[in-house]
């Protein structure tokens, strides 16, 4: 699989939500990086050590939260430096030895940071040869290991070490001379599913959920007696069976009955287990589900996957717009949904709601069902009238517009023009359209005569049409639309 590099944008809001004060926010984007890297696309080398650095701020100021500690951990065994996380990583692992789980991630964030791990944690008694083993090839650091034959076995190990060898297997990192030989990975998988503890049991379905050569095939269940699992069993089984290659009938069966589980840690996984996945008739389930969904959380996972299927659904548009139009601006629920839309046509549309709560020149825009953007509101700025100002879409006027530059007007235009360039340089995604725009806006600054800002308003229209607008350039477009307010007046 190629390795894809996860754009600047996404990789800066996960580490605001890494870094953040919600300890449930935080752990959500820790666990989306190691699901990202799991599937080969990377954090930018340039946020890297920033992303880091807010790890290891994150582990230390909530230690004591356990699921928060091992995600901090699972991110530094990717991320980590031996500059700045290995002493932080050596003092969990001396003072949490006792703690199986922590010291399942620990260890192989260690081996992430020390080259010499395999050396400096083999003399430790309190580790065993099969911990460190196998979080060596959980981190898929198995090249810095002895063969020394340590194997395991599944009919003796505890439950710490049944968990690391299926965090293995899901990972696809397990060796195959490492289990009991009776024990391929996948017959392993499946005698672990149905074992006595729940967690083990967990782990196992995860394993399948995470390994593109497991199925549903390989759970040692059946599930029509899914109801009588755990809460956490139900939950990765939902999730497994909401996005497996399966039957769209029998997932709507599993999807129908999931919607309604009694504990909200199974609807959170069913939730996030149909995020990428649509078929018709998924939306008679989920759109009731959402509108009745109790808890916030999973409410909010069920609406990520309306918005990512938004372009593929009416219903699901209609009601993410409905949200994040009624949500507060800068809402942690709107970053979310922001994040769900990115390189969709409901990210533009939920731009210009955003704009249009800002007030002024868009106080009386109006999202048709086209998505065109119409601003019909009249201004004065001195003597000059203006009107139809368009971001995207088709501008209508209306009022007296005379366009012209009075002696004492034409400094600040050129300020405002030169503002304008400066914004739209700084857009995520630059073309050639894009530059020639630039150029011209640049070049109307020098001499703003009416044959200039004639072209240029001609040049506006024509790139900013469409139902994306500028929006299709990414980045936020709110400041460029307070500049353009300014300039439009005076263009021909």
């Amino acid at each position: 699989m190629q390795i894809a590099v996860i754009d600047l944008l996404y990789a800066e809001y996960l580490r605001n939500q890494a870094g953040g004060a919600c300890p449930v926010r935080a752990k959500r984007a820790l666990q989306e990086i190691c699901w990202l890297y799991s599937r080969e696309q990377r954090l930018p080398s340039s946020a890297c050590g920033s992303m880091e650095v807010v790890v290891l701020g994150q582990l230390e100021s909530n230690i004591d939260d356990r699921k928060l500690r091992r995600w901090c951990l699972n991110v530094l065994a990717l991320i980590g430096t031996a500059s700045r996380s290995k002493s932080t990583i050596e003092r969990v692992i001396q003072n949490y030895h006792n703690d199986p789980d922590t010291m399942a991630s620990a260890l192989t964030a260690y081996f992430k940071v020390e080259q010499g791990a395999f050396g400096e944690l083999s003399g430790r008694s309190y580790l065993s040869p099969q911990q460190i083993k196998l979080a060596a090839h959980i981190g898929n650091f198995g090249a810095r290991i002895r063969d020394d034959g340590t194997t395991i076995n599944i009919d003796t190990e505890g439950t710490p070490i049944l968990k690391s060898s299926l965090v293995a297997v899901g990972l696809g990192r397990a060796p195959e001379n490492l289990f009991d030989p009776r024990f391929a990975n996948g017959e392993l998988v499946r005698q672990l599913s149905t074992h006595d503890h729940t967690n083990v049991a967990q782990y196992a379905v995860w394993a399948i959920t995470e390994n593109p050569t497991l199925t549903v095939q390989n759970l040692g269940f059946d599930i029509r007696d899914l109801t009588t699992k755990p809460a956490n069993v139900r939950g990765w089984t939902y999730r497994l069976y909401g996005d497996a290659e399966i039957d769209d009938a029998l997932r709507h069966e599993v999807i129908t009955e999931g919607a309604v589980d009694v504990e909200p840690e199974a609807r959170l996984n069913l939730a996030r287990g149909i995020k990428a996945r649509f078929y018709d008739g998924i939306e008679e389930v989920t759109c009731g589900w959402f509108l009745d969904e109790p808890n916030a959380e999973v409410g909010e996972e069920v609406l990520v996957h309306m918005v990512r299927q938004s372009a593929r659904c009416g219903e699901y548009r209609r009601l993410a717009l409905e949200v994040f139009e009624a949500e507060h601006p800068n809402s942690e629920l709107r970053r979310r949904m922001f994040e769900a839309a990115r390189g969709q046509r409901i990210y533009a549309e939920m731009k210009r709601l955003e704009i249009k709560g800002d007030g002024d020149l868009f106080e009386a825009l109006t999202l048709e069902r086209n998505g065109d953007i119409q601003v019909t509101n009249n201004y004065n700025i001195g003597v000059i009238q203006g009107g139809a100002v368009s971001l995207g879409g088709d501008a209508k006027s209306e009022g007296n517009i005379t366009n012209s530059l009075t002696g004492n007007q034409i400094p600040q235009f050129k300020v405002d023009l030169h503002n304008l360039a400066s914004e739209l340089k700084a857009l995520p995604s630059q073309t050639s359209e894009l530059s020639d725009l630039v150029k011209l806006i640049e070049d109307t600054a020098e001499n703003p005569s009416e044959e200039k800002r004639s072209a240029l308003r001609r040049s506006w229209d024509t790139i900013t049409s469409g139902t994306e607008g500028l929006a299709k350039f990414g980045g936020d477009i709110t400041k460029i639309a307070g500049i353009w307010e300014k300039v439009a007046p005076y263009l021909i």
